[in-house]
């Protein structure tokens, strides 16, 4: 056997494994973001819909109004409806989450412009708002332009029956992830 054989690996050898690991990165990095992105969207919808679902349920276990109000820019809030002022407690947070644990680059859109669904003693949407008299909301869209290959939207049952996460992208109903 030549000396050669236990020298290990020349410097040519080196450069060229550390050029193609260098090359595969870059090519990994555009997928890992789109994959980051739609990971945030996702979380930011699971969010708002698991929000959406305790404020109903909260609503019936309590047995008044409780009013879900999402900040776009910052998370959402479920606190009791001021359906009847007297009531003690109206206005009291009791679950709320921030887009900055997960999803802090989301761009969330409710449809109308308005923030809040009031949710009624029964778990159904009140309409109009109780506080305000605004319309509620019918589905808030979220994504992260240009990054996010999936932008997602969560139904509130005002159009239909339930919360529902579903993808814009697909035709309803022949697709069940498709939105109405």
């Amino acid at each position: 056997m030549s000396v050669r054989g236990h020298r290990g690996v020349t410097l040519i050898e080196l450069l060229i494994s550390v050029a193609l690991g260098f090359i595969l990165i870059m090519l990994a990095v555009p997928a890992y973001n789109t994959w980051t992105a739609d990971a945030e969207v996702s979380s930011a919808a699971s969010s708002i819909a698991d929000g959406l679902r305790r404020a109903g349920a909260e609503a019936i276990k309590r047995n008044t109004g409780v009013e879900f109000v999402v900040a776009p820019a910052v998370g959402w809030t479920a606190r009791l409806a001021a359906i009847l002022p007297a009531l003690p407690g109206t206005g009291t947070v009791f679950a709320e989450a921030r887009f900055a644990e997960g999803a802090k680059r989301v761009a969330v859109t409710p449809d109308n412009g308005t923030t809040t669904v009031t949710f009624n003693a029964l778990g159904g949407i009140t309409q109009p708002n109780a506080t305000d008299g605004s319309d509620p909301i019918a589905f808030i869209d979220l994504d992260i332009p240009g990054v996010a290959k999936r932008p997602l939207r969560v139904l509130v049952g005002v159009t239909h029956n339930g919360i529902k996460i579903c993808d814009p992208k697909f035709a309803w109903p022949a697709d069940p992830k498709g939105c109405p």
